[in-house]
């Protein structure tokens, strides 16, 4: 894979890590290279995605669901 940014994400809401991930965050959730989440978003072929303010957002459940229909068996 490609570099990977270093973040360190201590977003936290009452005491739960806030649900929301940023890009790279995102495709560090899912273990795959930034560039191949960006590839899919433009193929419309990831998992969905909000803009907060202009910033690229992708929720926890979303990616999780997102994952689970990807899904093959063997």
């Amino acid at each position: 894979m490609g570099r990977k940014a270093k973040v360190q994400r201590k977003i936290i809401i009452g005491e739960k890590l806030s649900p929301y991930f940023l890009e790279i965050e995102a495709a560090n959730y899912l273990r795959m290279d930034i560039r191949t989440l960006r590839n899919h978003r433009v193929d419309n072929t990831g998992p969905p995605y909000r803009r907060h303010g202009g910033t690229l957002i992708y929720h926890e459940n979303d990616l999780d669901g997102w994952s689970t229909a990807c899904l093959e068996s063997t």
